[in-house]
């Protein structure tokens, strides 16, 4: 399974932006972008398999490592409807 995280961003020309994808307390990975323009939409993408079940959080920060915004998520693959 396909898990996205979007995250729109405006006024972070010249930034960098981090998604930061968290199981069980650990950093699975990092994505960074360079942010171009005043108004970006960006994503990244984790591939979710049925051992990878439970808890996952994705962190947002700026190089800085100030937190823009984080999600939390219960990832089971028993539960999807088809």
């Amino acid at each position: 399974e396909q898990v996205f995280l979007f995250t729109e961003l405006r006024n972070m020309a010249g930034e960098v932006v981090v998604h930061t994808w968290e199981y069980r307390g650990s950093v699975i990975a990092q994505v960074h972008f360079q942010v171009e323009q005043p108004h970006v939409r960006l994503w990244s993408v984790r591939w979710l398999t049925p051992d990878m079940q439970g808890s996952w959080r994705v962190v947002v920060t700026n190089a800085a490592g100030t937190v823009l915004t984080e999600k939390n998520l219960d990832y089971n693959p028993d539960d999807l409807p088809f």
